[in-house]
């Protein structure tokens, strides 16, 4: 029996042969550069850490919002809420600026303060004007 045929790279037959190998290129590779980052582990360097800020909504702030919505819902018949919304929400805005950046709420303080006034203006044009005459089924 004849030996099979050669590949005429020097190879058996069928078997598939390594890519030939390139030499290295004079130029850089083409695109970004490699990126450098800091070993894992380790804050930047100049970086204190410290320990995390808790962030707390101020209580008056939250109270300020309720008792502002209190006091508009109830149409301004009752002026004690729209006051004490007012109040409480320059209370909280005051020991927000004081707590160094440990409590939040001052949104909901700013908001309490506008409804306040709001239930105030409308206590006040009610009182002004009349009172609400409100009538529900069929006029009689």
């Amino acid at each position: 029996m004849p030996p099979p045929p050669e590949d005429p790279q020097g190879g058996p037959p069928n078997v598939p042969q390594p890519p030939p190998q390139y030499p290295p290129s004079q130029y850089p590779p083409q695109g970004y550069p490699p990126q450098q980052y800091p070993p894992q582990g380790y804050p930047p360097q100049g970086y204190q850490q410290g320990s995390p800020v808790v962030h707390r909504t101020n209580g008056m702030s939250v109270a300020s919002l309720v008792l502002g919505i209190v006091g508009v819902v109830l149409f301004g018949l009752f002026m004690i809420p729209n006051i004490l919304a007012v109040i409480f929400g320059f209370v909280g805005i005051s020991q927000i600026n004081g707590s160094q950046g440990t409590q939040g709420g001052r949104g909901l303080a700013i908001a309490g303060i506008v409804l306040g006034f709001v239930g105030i203006a409308f206590f006040l044009l009610v009182v002004a004007f009349g009172t609400v005459d409100v009538h529900f089924g069929p006029n009689t």
